[in-house]
């Protein structure tokens, strides 16, 4: 009974107000016969949604969605190389941080003038917005181990390997 109500709660619930909201939407454009180019209706919308647009979505979500990756494993590696080499840390994190606080739309051009127009710019866009985040997360995660932790590993003979594992 218990998973019915949760899922009612987290799914139906919101689905029956964005429908709701739709057919409010579309109530009121018919009604007030609002004109098409202030304020489409849902169903005029769509009406428009073509293949084509389906396929950029597809292609969008695809660069993302690699950028994403390539910034998950690449952040994680950084951040385990900052918590194991001091010195690389205190050099390169704050880099980290400065690279962070300029906006992507400084850094856009430069990556279209390097990369082209083409995937590669996009991924890189997408892996800068999702790295930092990453980084920091990590390195946060990777020293917030408690000392307890690394003597029993210690105590019982794991390698550095084993203790990272």
């Amino acid at each position: 009974m218990k998973s019915v109500k949760g899922w009612m709660r987290n799914f139906l619930y919101p689905a029956a107000f964005a429908a709701g909201f739709l057919a409010l939407w579309e109530a009121a454009v018919r009604v007030f016969r609002i004109p098409v180019y202030l304020l489409p209706a849902p169903s005029a919308v769509a009406a428009e949604l073509d293949a084509q647009l389906w396929r950029h979505t597809l292609v969008t979500l695809t660069e993302a969605s690699v950028g994403f990756v390539l910034a998950n494993l690449l952040g994680f590696l950084a951040a385990v190389i900052f918590v194991h080499a001091r010195p690389i840390e205190r050099g390169a994190f704050p880099l980290a941080i400065a690279l962070k606080t300029t906006p992507l739309v400084a850094l856009a051009p430069l990556l279209v003038v390097w990369l082209g127009t083409g995937y590669a710019s996009k991924v890189v866009a997408s892996m800068l917005i999702c790295f930092f985040p990453i980084l920091v997360n990590s390195v946060r995660g990777l020293k917030a181990i408690e000392h307890e932790a690394w003597e029993l590993f210690a105590t019982y003979g794991g390698s550095k390997w084993d203790i990272f594992r």
